[in-house]
């Protein structure tokens, strides 16, 4: 459990890498856009289990030896390194002290599905408060349909490409990956547009930028929605499920655009 944010770390990367992602974007945007809690939750479950399994075994034997001797140690000294302080701090989290204190085979297999349920929904509530308090992504919380919920895109059957345009609108990050390549489009320093002089951003290029207007025009034209504005057809875009040539427009109209940023 002491090494849980390590494979963390690694469990993020690999689901950033997969979705094309800036390796900065926040872990909470990362687990509720995919449906992977924390790792975590499956070392809090597993953890339950081997507590459980050592409770039924016979008290002469080493691992209940050893496990008994662990829990009079943390009474005097508390230490983070031993494996029951985690165990009692993580029941603790969720209320469930007094299955630690009773000790018992029967009541930990009683209590399993209590605490596994309580865990999970624990770290999944501390993911959705972030997003919704987020300075760095405060449009996300608008587009949060569930928790720990696999959002529509990633499970429909869509090409790989076309996850990737949807990924980037809900995003909403100065860096697109676009052509095999990180365009930067205003992260972590200040970069003015080469067509118009604003302030460069993903919103500007794809929203704003003058330059870019007769692309957005044939892409509203294209998916009969001329009469409404960019920002509202692409929110319906990230937050709703579309036919695949709907997303193919999509995939176009940004591509034509982020061809033209190429360069910066």
């Amino acid at each position: 459990m002491a090494h849980a944010d390590k494979l963390e770390i690694a469990q993020q990367i690999f689901l950033k890498r997969s979705l094309s992602l800036p390796i900065s974007s926040p872990r909470y945007y990362v687990s509720l856009e995919t449906g992977t809690p924390p790792i975590m939750v499956e070392i809090a479950k597993n953890g339950y289990l081997l507590w459980r399994k050592i409770l039924g075994l016979n008290s002469h034997s080493l691992q209940r030896i050893m496990y008994d001797d662990l829990r009079r140690v943390l009474v005097s000294h508390p230490l983070q390194t031993n494996w029951c302080v985690q165990l009692r701090d993580v029941l603790g989290s969720v209320e469930l002290e007094s299955v630690w204190i009773r000790n018992s085979y029967n009541v930990t297999s009683r209590y399993y599905k209590i605490f596994f349920c309580r865990f999970r929904q624990k770290l999944e509530l501390d993911d959705l408060k972030k997003a919704k308090t987020s300075t760095t992504m405060p449009h996300y919380c608008s587009l949060i349909d569930s928790g720990y919920g696999t959002k529509f895109y990633l499970k429909a059957n869509l090409p790989q490409y076309l996850v990737l345009r949807i990924s980037q609108l809900r995003n909403d990050t100065n860096y697109a990956f676009h052509r095999s390549k990180w365009v930067n489009l205003g992260a972590h320093r200040q970069i003015m547009c080469k067509f118009c002089g604003d302030n460069l951003s993903f919103d500007h290029v794809i929203a704003k930028c003058t330059n870019n207007t007769n692309e957005r025009e044939t892409f509203l034209h294209s998916t009969s929605n001329s009469h409404e504005t960019i920002d509202y057809v692409l929110k319906s875009f990230m937050s709703k499920t579309r036919l695949p040539l709907m997303y193919l427009k999509l995939n176009i109209f940004m591509s034509t655009i982020l061809d033209k940023y190429m360069e910066i």
